[in-house]
């Protein structure tokens, strides 16, 4: 994997349990082609970015989510922050939504990518990544815990 450029507000958590496996100081949960498609950081709640596909024929990613921030108002696309979680949906769909448990650690309970174009969904006790099913990992120190190609 090559050096990948990480938006500079962002802090990860040290510990994220991202659908039933541990990721301890591991920066980026999902990468595609070396670019993250998923950060989960710290904040008075957690901080989420997220990319997708555009166009399937060209397979260009967009930054949809900056930060807590819609950056795509093409979609309906909504980020609703509130104690400690962060929720982002398109319509009635969660893509993903993350729970602050305290300053150093985070949980996804839920995520489904499917809308923006990546065979990947999970909730807390699994994670689905295309045909793979992935339960109970624990990763440690990796600069991503899954790195795809498009």
């Amino acid at each position: 994997m090559t050096k990948i450029d990480l938006p500079n507000e962002f802090v990860e958590f040290e510990e994220l349990s991202f659908c039933s496996n541990i990721l301890q100081n591991c920066k980026i949960p999902i990468a595609i082609d070396d670019r993250p498609i998923v950060l989960v950081g710290k904040g008075d709640q957690p901080q989420i970015w997220l990319w997708g596909v555009v166009d399937q024929k060209t397979k260009e990613l967009f930054q949809i989510v900056s930060s807590n921030s819609v950056r795509i108002f093409t979609a309906p696309i909504k980020v609703k922050s509130e104690n400690d979680s962060t929720c982002v949906k398109l319509n009635d769909t969660i893509i993903i939504k993350a729970v602050k448990l305290s300053d150093e650690k985070a949980t996804i309970e839920q995520i489904d990518m499917r809308p923006l174009g990546f065979n990947i969904y999970g909730n807390s006790s699994t994670l689905n990544v295309g045909t793979k099913v992935m339960v109970g990992n624990h990763i440690v120190g990796s600069r991503a815990f899954i790195a795809l190609s498009l």
